[in-house]
């Protein structure tokens, strides 16, 4: 992601805030949605495909550049795994879970806050030490989701083996 896309991402979510960037992903989603099948059935050409999926793509970055973006990457490794699992129909080695250990990614989150806090409380601090802790804070907040969503899966599958076990 070049500084000019972090910049626009930074300002826009400033500007009309998480909610509703994230209701503006809902409907570039839903647009792109639209013009696929209207490009089924002929209604319309590959340009507002086009147009539509790089609304989306727009959208998927400040996704990214919000937090999200260590989590997209895990599940985009996984999806591409199984995919090539059906496609292959031979195994390919299992993501490496270290680098998605829940006390790793707290880790993650914790340095991160601590670089936030520190730029935030800098004597002199600027706008632009502002807007790069609020960076740091967005990366401590998706590192945190990360480990959370880790955290639901091993309790999910601990579940799942207890009750296979009682069974």
């Amino acid at each position: 992601m070049s500084l000019n896309e972090q910049s626009i991402y930074d300002a826009a979510l400033a500007r009309w805030g998480h909610d509703r960037q994230m209701l503006k992903t809902i409907d570039a989603c839903g647009q792109l949605a639209a013009a696929l099948s209207r490009f089924l059935t002929h209604e319309q050409n590959v340009r507002q495909v086009c147009i539509a999926a790089a609304e989306v793509d727009i959208m998927i970055g400040q996704l990214r550049a919000n937090g999200m973006g260590a989590i997209m990457e895990d599940e985009k490794i996984r999806r591409l795994q199984r995919l090539a699992q059906r496609l292959l129909a031979e195994n390919l080695p299992e993501t490496e879970e270290i680098a998605f250990a829940p006390d790793r990614l707290i880790n993650e989150a914790l340095d991160a806050g601590e670089q936030a806090l520190a730029l935030y409380n800098r004597g002199r601090s600027t706008a632009a030490d502002k807007r790069l802790a609020a960076r740091f804070i967005r990366k401590a907040v998706g590192h945190f989701w990360h480990a959370a969503q880790h955290c639901i899966s091993e309790a999910q599958r601990e579940a799942t083996l207890s009750r296979e076990v009682s069974a």
